[in-house]
């Protein structure tokens, strides 16, 4: 009873440095910041974009810019929970490769968004966009659900969460705007800043596709230490 206590009052600052050790929880992580830095970047800047790119005035362009994504992401977010149920009977590691390439194409798609003349093709690729890119992030939720143990399973995503929403939430559209305003602003400096912001994406679902080498492993010896 007294390990199990004392696992149960882990201070966090301990249970920091155990999680560290785990490599596919910090690829984990990584994949999410990164894949949240590129799409919250695209999702507080686009309105602006669609303005600036096909003459419309602000209120046009949120709505022409938000039915499309939020509809498609609210949908991709309820189907991707249940392909992923569906796909996890395969192995540990298939929700998270499923949601590394959803992440990947995802990305692709609102990077050529980024640069397309006309605001029909870019409402189209809205749909593939806000699909696979609203529901990539449950396959993460299942990697760190499936790795930390229970006594410490809140703890741990929560620490992850916690750089998350640093890196990303914070970060993500301050430096989409400084780097606009470095690019000379207007249309191109908010489409090239875009262009160096976006792709940080790819990176994001090449680490969750690492991580999904490591998921069993790491469950193993994380659960060995708790």
């Amino acid at each position: 009873a007294a390990p199990a206590a004392q696992a149960e009052h882990e201070p966090l600052a301990a249970l920091a440095r155990r999680l560290v050790r785990a490599r596919s929880w910090i690829l984990l992580t990584v994949g999410l910041s990164l894949g949240s830095f590129s799409g919250v970047s695209f999702g507080l800047w686009g309105p602006t974009l669609f303005e600036r790119a096909y003459g419309l005035t602000t209120q046009a362009a949120g709505a022409a810019f938000g039915l499309p994504f939020g509809i498609a992401g609210l949908l991709g977010t309820l189907g991707y929970g249940f392909v992923s149920d569906r796909i996890g009977r395969r192995g540990s590691a298939a929700p998270l490769l499923l949601a590394a390439a959803a992440l990947a194409i995802a990305t692709l798609c609102i990077l050529t968004i980024t640069w397309v003349p006309s605001l029909q093709v870019a409402q189209l690729l809205a749909i593939p966009s806000g699909l696979l890119g609203g529901g990539w992030s449950v396959g993460v939720y299942v990697g760190f659900q499936h790795i930390l143990p229970e006594r410490v399973r809140a703890s741990g995503t929560a620490i992850a969460l916690l750089a998350v929403g640093l890196i990303a939430n914070l970060g993500g559209p301050w430096v989409a705007g400084l780097l606009s305003d470095a690019f000379g602003g207007g249309l191109g400096g908010l489409r090239t800043s875009l262009t160096v912001v976006i792709p940080l994406g790819l990176v994001g679902a090449l680490a969750m596709w690492r991580a999904s080498g490591l998921l069993d492993a790491d469950r193993r010896r994380l659960a060995g230490e708790a």
